[in-house]
This record gives structure tokens, sequence and C-alpha cells, in this order.
């Protein structure tokens, strides 16, 4: 006769070093991403503008096994609906204290080459204890996750949303700690080939009659979920861009003299490159490095006009690659140059209505608000600095790059006619002070809630409704709760201020994006342009595997979702232009001491080559957002195993011109 269950129960508890002890050994090396306050993940390879030189040739592995770790799991309990336990090293899943427990599970594939045919993939699971009648098995099923989460803020009461089962694991009442298996193939293509969003896993076992649950060993154990992976990659493929390259050059005018080769590998393994120039004339910032799978470069051609005499000259750059097996090599790319020794303007009188002379430019009023912060009082470094900090560790990574993107948008906006369309471009001196009448610049402790408000009525000053009104932000972004119910999510975005804290578990001294629509309802101008470098922007307009170079905009609010703004400060007259989308992190890099977006996007207002929609001359917002959001999403997404997507929403009719390179 069957013994009741609790006269049959054995309960089995792994040695502490199996079950409860951490992982011996350093943390492999890497970031976390701003407001993704998981686990280490080891680092992909990084984008260098001046790679070092490749010491042989790469070689080729078309066919690899990968081992992928859990960066982030966490348990979701009835019996405690509100309480998160994302710091819990034991999981339970299962029917415990008479209520259902479940776990979730996020496993990114950023170790897997983009365009890899996935051959097999398989999870497996550490169960370390059970509460059950003894040799009794139980079925866990897992089903995929379709909805952000965070292993720090989900609970029972705000899980994500799943969708279907994904397949099953039977699950016994081992002696001794066991590893059990389950078969994610299918997948984990859909996941690799971007059909399905990876957003993980749900794990839930049996859920109703007998209290019976298995133990299961987190990621901060020993023996973490992990996920193997083997895989057949494609071979590499070297591209470059644009085919050609034009420069117009004297002796005396400082004109542009630097334009760019981007250049990528389409292939799934990595690869070297080597580039030659074919005359002394040209200079490259980069001659050789190498590009990770899916990954992209920038190679800056200088010119150098010491001993050129006046005339045409023609030339050509070639990227080459030694790895075994690649395709697309060598690549051409022609160069020319037109080059005067002085160049002179005439103006001819014009004829007709009794008028003669030459038509002065149309008036052209301008103001601009710009914010860059890099040290929070209440956020690391600057506080731990101090020893003042308890909550270190908590809101993201500290930044390092927004004061450089306030500063180097005001020299771009201030040696690019944006102020006066009348002067001549000028050479850039990083990190040179923007002294416009008609900027301010707000970095670092002059960047208070405050402050921030003052700046506001400053701008309200200087600005009608005939007035180009640009405003820039560069720094932390989040989610706060909805404090008005105008969000479908329950979450407003918000952009952080130097003082920004937490006050009873309550972010104070922020802008939302009800705050942000209201101080741009009080300005005049029919045309105001708002970019915001900052994670969750995208969602004011509507990290795992992170190269070492690479770190995240966004304090601890990642995995609730952001519904878009667009109905809280996109209006008729304005330009919001964010650095991602709603649900996206934002990355700078060390690479380029700047954040990724406004890199790409002061380079496009500094290229002609961004002049693609109306080719007048300047460079409108339109058309800056067109030129980078692909090179943006290029640099992040091999590195991160995520997408860097730049928005726009554009409430003026016609362009908004910005600069004239």
């Amino acid at each position: 006769m069957k013994a009741s269950l609790y006269q049959g129960v054995r309960f089995v508890i792994l040695a502490a070093m199996a079950l409860l002890g951490l992982a011996g050994g350093p943390a492999p090396a890497g970031v976390l991403a701003r407001g993704d306050l998981r686990a280490w993940r080891a680092p992909d390879q990084r984008l260098s503008i001046a790679a070092a030189p490749a010491a042989e040739p790469l070689s080729v592995e078309l066919t690899a096994t990968k081992v992928i770790t859990v960066v982030a799991d966490t348990e979701l309990r009835q019996a405690a609906p509100a309480t998160n336990l994302g710091d819990e090293l034991p999981l339970y899943v299962g029917f415990k204290d008479g209520q259902p427990s479940r776990i979730l599970l996020d496993l990114p594939l950023w170790r897997i080459p983009a365009g890899a045919t996935i051959n097999s993939a398989t999870l497996q699971v550490y169960v370390g204890g059970w509460y059950d009648y003894q040799d009794f098995s139980r079925t866990i099923t897992a089903y995929r996750v379709a909805s952000l989460w965070h292993e720090l803020l989900a609970t029972w009461n705000r899980p994500p949303t799943t969708a279907e089962a994904v397949g099953t694991i039977s699950v016994g009442t081992p002696m001794m700690g066991t590893w059990y298996p389950l078969d994610l193939t299918n997948q984990v293509r859909a996941w690799h080939n971007g059909t399905q969003p990876n957003y993980g896993l749900m794990l839930i076992g049996p859920e109703g009659g007998e209290p019976v649950y298995r133990v299961l060993s987190s990621g901060e154990t020993t023996n973490y979920p992990r996920l193997t992976v083997n895989y057949t990659a494609n071979a590499p493929a070297l591209e470059a861009a644009p085919a050609s390259l034009a420069f117009l050059a004297d002796s005396q005018r400082a004109l542009p003299e630097r334009q760019y080769i981007y250049i990528s590998n389409a292939g799934s393994t990595p690869l070297d490159w080597q580039a030659s120039p074919s005359a002394g004339w040209m200079t490259l910032s980069s001659t050789s490095g190498a590009l990770s799978p899916g990954g992209s470069g920038v190679i800056a051609v200088e010119l150098n006009k010491a001993g050129l005499t006046p005339g045409a000259y023609t030339g050509q750059v070639q990227i080459s690659s030694t790895t075994a097996g690649v395709t697309g090599s060598p690549q051409t790319v022609a160069v020319s140059l037109g080059y005067a020794g002085a160049l002179q303007s005439t103006y001819l009188p014009l004829v007709g209505n009794g008028y003669t002379g030459t038509p002065p430019p149309a008036p052209r009023k301008t103001a601009a608000l710009l914010i860059g912060i890099t040290n929070y009082k209440h956020l690391p470094p600057s506080a731990v600095s101090q020893g003042a900090n308890p909550r270190a560790g908590e809101w993201g990574d500290p930044l390092m790059f927004p004061r450089n993107d306030g500063v180097r948008t005001g020299v771009v906006l201030q040696n690019f006619r944006f102020f006066d369309p009348e002067a001549s471009s000028s050479a850039l001196e990083w990190p040179a002070a923007a002294v416009a009448d008609e900027l301010l610049l707000l970095t670092e402790s002059q960047a208070t809630h405050a402050d921030i408000e003052t700046a506001f009525q400053w701008l309200d000053d200087h600005e009608d409704a005939d007035t180009l009104v640009y405003i820039g932000y560069s720094g932390h972004g989040g989610l706060a709760g909805d404090a008005n119910g105008d969000e479908a999510d329950g979450w407003d975005e918000f952009i952080a201020a130097y003082d920004t804290n937490v006050v009873n578990n309550a972010f104070v001294n922020i802008f939302t994006d009800d705050d942000l629509d209201a101080r741009l309802a009080q300005l005049e101008s029919q045309r105001v342009v708002v970019v915001l470098d900052s994670c969750f922007s995208g969602g004011l307009a509507e990290a795992a595997g992170l190269a070492p170079s690479l770190t995240g905009r966004g304090l601890a609010t990642r995995g609730v979702s952001a519904d878009g703004v667009v109905q809280d400060i996109g209006r008729s007259g304005r330009v919001i232009v964010t650095a991602s989308m709603a649900d996206q992190e934002s990355f700078e890099t060390t690479d380029l001491e700047q954040g990724v977006f406004t890199y790409f996007w002061l380079m496009a207002l500094m290229d002609p080559a961004a002049d693609a929609i109306d080719h007048n001359g300047w460079i409108s917002a339109e058309e800056a957002h067109a030129y980078a959001a692909p090179r943006v999403d290029a640099l992040v997404f091999p590195r991160a195993g995520q997408h860097q997507n730049p928005q726009l929403y554009d409430g003026v009719s016609g362009n908004v011109d910005l600069t004239h390179p």
C-alpha cells in the first residue's frame, strides 16, 4: 500500500558547494548593460577605429559548440506575490507551500554568430532537491516568454507574458543532484534567425493538488542552468562602402578633409583586414584590424596637402583580408581630389526689378539647450568616491561620455552653421567649449533638476514662433510608475537630472515624459528638435555579450515594457529623435568616447554625404536620422547581442535643416 505523501517524502539537498556555493575563480571579463543588473557576461569582439594589426591570419571555425550561461533568473512565488526573488540561490518550481512557484530564465544567444545554422540546442537544469513521493516523476513545462522582464523587478504580481510551450522535462526524485536536459533546437533557431524575440523561458511544474515541487540551482551557483548550442557558421565576407570618395580642398580654407569608409563582415566567422592607400596625399586612421561576425568598422580617410600643386588627383584605398575562406576580398574604394591653391568667390550683379547685388540669406533664429551628465550625485562613480552611496550597483553602471556628447554637440552646431548660416566651418577641437549666445550647455553638477527647470525658462525667453530650437540630452534614462494614469503599461519614461535619487522606493528629481511635454508646450516655436541619447529614450518618442567597450545608459528599470510616448511629447511642430526604441538600451563606447548614437548623429551633421534627401547642402534632422540609424545598429548588435534602433517622430512639414557642412 502506498504510504501517504508526508510519510514517503524524501527531501534531498546538495552540499553547500553544489547548490548554494558560488562558482570559484574570477568573473569573466565584461560589463553590465546600463539598467541591466544581471550576471557578468563574457565579451564579444569590440570595434576599434584604430585597431591593432592582426598578428597572423585568423582561422575559420565553421562548426562549433558553445555553452551559454544563464544571465538572469528569478522565481515567481504566489505565496509572496509582491516580493522579488531575483537574489535567491535555490529556485522552486511546482506547488510550494500550497501555492504555485515558477522560474524565469534568460538565455541570450550573443555567442552564436549571425547567419549561423543551428544544428542542435539543449538546455540543462540541475535539480538538487525535491518534495514528493519517492520514485515519482513530475513534468516541468518550458514556455516561451513573450515580453521583457528583469530579475530584480519581476514578481508573481508583475510577471512577463508567456506564449506557447516549447518542451517538457520529466524530473524524478534523485538521491543525488542530477542534470536534466531539454531539447530547444527549434526554439533557438527561431530566436537566432529573428523569427521570435528572445526573452527567455518560464518553467512551470505541477500546480494544484498535492504540495510537490522541485528545487533547481540558480545562475548564482556552480551548477547554473546552461544552454549548449552546436552550429555551423558561414565563411567570413568582407564588404566596404561607399564605392568612391570625392574631396575638394584648397590651401587656405578648412574645407572637409576627412571622409569615412565603412567596412563590415557579412559572414558568421571573424576575419582580419588590411587597408592601404595608393597615393601619399591620403592617410588612413587604421591600416589593419579584425571584424567579428556581423561586425563593422570605420576607416577615416584624411588629406595630406603637403607638396600638392593645384590640379585633379585620383587614387584608391584597397581593403583586403587574408582569412582563410573569406569572400569579397579585396574591396577597392576610388578616391578623387580637386585641389586649388586658393578658392575665390566672384559676385555678379543680378538684373531684374531694378535690383542688383547678392541677396542676403533668409533670417535664421536659433536656440539650443544641451544637457550631458556623466557623474550623478547619487550614482557611481562620484558618490562612491565620497563613500556615500548605499545603492552602488543597484542603478546600473556609471557612465563615461554623456558630457562629451553634450560638449561635442555644441561644438558641431557652432562650427557647422546651426547658429550662423554665413559662418565658415572650422576645425573642431575636442572638447572645446561652445560659446554661442544662443546656446546653453549644462553638464554634471550644473544639471540639477532645478538647473534644468531654469534652463527651460531661459530657452523660453530666447525663442519665439520663428525660432529653430534644438534640445539635446545624454545620460541615464529609465521608467517610473505612471503618475496620472495616461500610460497603457503603467510606466512613465524619464530622463535623470544630476540629483535624481530614490526616496521611499520612488524616483525623485526626474523629468518624465509628461514633464517634458509640459516644458515643450511652453515654447512658441513651431520647429523644436529634441534629441535623446539614453535608455528607454524611444519610449519618450513613442546585457550579456557586451563588448568591453560598450556600456548601456539606463537605470535599474529594464524588464518592464515602455509603450512609447508619441502621445506624450510627439506633437505638431516637434521632431523627436531617440537613440533607441522604447524597449531597447542605448549604448556608449570607449572606442568612440561617446554615445554610439550621438557619435553617428554628429557624424551625419558634419558629413556632406548625409544630404541625401533634398540635396540642398544642409543636413536636416530627417537626413541625419536616416544616416545614423543603420550605422548605430550595425555597430551595437554584433557586440551587444541586442539591437539599438534610433527612432524619429516628425511633426514638422518638410525637412528641418540643422547644419551646413
